[in-house]
């Protein structure tokens, strides 16, 4: 089996940022993995996009907790959900029987 490559010089015109996808005029390369990037996009995911090169920001952020002002909002949203599947639960028998007795009573007459 024969195969045949062929390599070509590529251009400024070719290439493109990794990160926005935009013409790469203008950007400038990582000088560890050599990723092409705008300044800006550089700047604005704090460092290369490349998985595994040196100079990617960490993804992941610390745990931050909830600021206190929307603790309580959500500690009302909470407490008024488990009070209202509590009373649905507690009635839920009740339904069912008043709907198989209708149901096997004929329903309404």
């Amino acid at each position: 089996m024969r195969v045949i490559a062929s390599l070509r010089r590529t251009t400024v015109g070719d290439l493109r940022c990794a990160y926005c996808h935009g013409p790469a005029l203008g950007a400038r390369r990582c000088p560890t993995c050599r990723t092409v990037l705008h300044a800006d996009c550089a700047a604005q995911v704090h460092g290369c996009v490349t998985l595994g090169c040196v100079r990617r920001a960490d993804p992941v952020r610390p745990w931050q907790p909830r600021p206190e002002r929307w603790r309580s909002l959500h500690d009302a949203l909470a407490t008024g959900i488990e009070v209202a599947i509590t009373i649905a639960a507690l009635f839920a028998p009740f339904v069912v029987i008043a709907t198989l007795w209708w149901m096997l009573t004929g329903g309404v007459h």
